[in-house]
């Protein structure tokens, strides 16, 4: 049985390129609620929340993105 190294860490990889768009937006789009205006934030009923889960949200955030 011969396997090729290189042909499959290309299949693996390959997969990446199909995710990371998604994972991409979905970074950007959460990100960009942090620079809302309270307005929006309000109807969106994430100015009001406890410290705790604001501290929990932030962590969460910062090792999604490390």
């Amino acid at each position: 049985m011969n396997i090729n190294l290189g042909d499959t860490i290309e299949k693996v990889f390959d997969n990446f390129k199909k995710v990371t768009p998604l994972l991409l937006t979905m970074a950007l789009i959460s990100g960009l609620i942090l620079f809302l205006p309270n307005s929006i934030l309000s109807k969106m009923a994430l100015n009001d929340l406890p410290k705790a889960w604001k501290i929990i949200i932030g962590l969460i955030f910062y090792y999604h993105l490390c």
